[in-house]
């Protein structure tokens, strides 16, 4: 009788240390998948030291970022700096000068380029560009926020950069922003229609239950808790704008509905305020998250980001044969797009901004953007 109690308790204590083993090969599992999504460790370390966490956008780049980065072997030392607005640029003016067309650029960051002087971004290229063929005065403002998608990007125009009134924004879109977009599905809100409303960084949640700590602390219980609440939703057959914080919306499961979605809420926007939205991209020299996106989409760009541009009416500039012809690199024998990258960049966006604006495929002459703006045109009919 003791020898098969004993045998008894062998044989649970057994099955307890497979389970254990179980959970702890499968919490790891998930930790290296989430790090396989997620950032390299040379953007992570660049995002914490250019950004901040948020209550509203879950990133934000640092405002009155004043910093000198050293002198390296293919480069001069320069001062990186950041206005109050945390873009790479003076002091905006609110509201704009009159007779000025603004423009936004918003990306992550091959947007902020903070590995390249501020004259070198594409950004800064892109302003001398249309001033060099256009008689109108031009300011390109630099919005570009390291470690941010597209998501981030939607919170931080609803919340921070809505008033500079942009008459074009261009949101840049690269093979990055897949992971970036998955990395914060469970702590994006969202309205009935699945936009993007605001976004807790973690860092700032300010959960202090034990229980919510576990949950926070070990993959095997978030996941477990985002599947059945997924269940419960489905099961209810409808989806309700209404949900607890932290957990994933089941309507928007991945990076390529939240990426839909967030280009939805910047194209509203700036309808609202009688702007534009073109949406462009390149194929940006990547490691870590390249392959992250490379699994959800074979090819960069891929065919359902320009199919997804056209269903919302968003235009869309697709530069890779442009950046790629001018920077002879290679996706895979870089990881930032340099300087000639940069330039061939703004020169794809300068030519679609004056095909949009002066209605010229090719500007021999200084064309006019446009003799009135979005912006003029918003005022003169609240005049009327």
């Amino acid at each position: 009788m003791i020898r098969l109690a004993g045998r008894a308790i062998k044989h649970l204590l057994l099955a307890m240390l497979l389970l254990v083993a179980g959970l702890c090969a499968l919490e790891a599992w998930l930790r290296i998948a989430r790090v396989s999504r997620s950032a390299s460790a040379a953007d992570v370390e660049e995002a914490s030291a250019l950004t901040e966490p948020s209550r509203t956008t879950y990133l934000s780049a640092l405002p009155r970022l004043r910093r000198t980065v050293p002198q390296t072997a293919d480069r001069g030392a320069y001062r990186l700096r950041t206005n109050s607005f945390g873009l790479r640029n003076p002091e905006a003016a609110v509201p704009p000068d009159a007779g000025v067309f603004r423009i936004l650029c918003l990306g992550d960051e091959t947007t902020f380029a903070a590995d390249l002087p501020e004259n070198l971004t594409y950004s800064w290229r892109l302003q001398e560009e249309l001033e060099a063929a256009s008689s109108t005065a031009v300011e390109v403002l630099n919005g570009g926020c390291p470690g941010g998608g597209p998501t981030v990007l939607a919170l931080t125009l609803r919340h921070r950069l809505l008033g500079l009134q942009p008459d074009l924004i261009l949101l840049h879109v690269d093979e990055s922003d897949l992971a970036e977009e998955e990395a914060i599905l469970r702590h994006v809100e969202r309205d009935g229609a699945g936009r993007p409303t605001a976004a807790v960084h973690p860092a700032l949640a300010g959960r202090g239950s034990a229980n919510c700590r576990l949950v926070d602390e070990f993959l095997i219980f978030s996941s477990l808790r985002d599947q059945l609440h997924g269940a419960w939703k489905q099961g209810r057959g409808g989806s309700s704008s209404q949900r607890p914080a932290g957990l994933v919306d089941p309507t928007v499961a991945n990076g390529r509905t939240s990426l839909r979605h967030a280009i939805t809420a910047i194209r509203d926007m700036a309808e609202a305020q009688s702007s534009v939205l073109i949406v462009a991209t390149t194929a940006v020299p990547r490691t870590d998250k390249a392959s992250a996106g490379a699994r959800m989409m074979s090819a960069w760009p891929p065919a359902e980001l320009q199919t997804m541009c056209a269903e919302l009416e968003v235009p869309f500039v697709d530069a890779t044969r442009s950046v790629t012809a001018a920077t002879r690199q290679r996706p895979a024998a870089a990881q930032r797009l340099n300087p000639a990258g940069h330039a061939a960049y703004a020169r794809a966006l300068a030519r679609t901004v004056l095909r949009r604006f002066a209605g010229e495929e090719a500007v021999p002459e200084p064309a006019v953007l446009p003799e009135t703006s979005p912006r003029q045109r918003r005022t003169a009919g609240a005049e009327r």
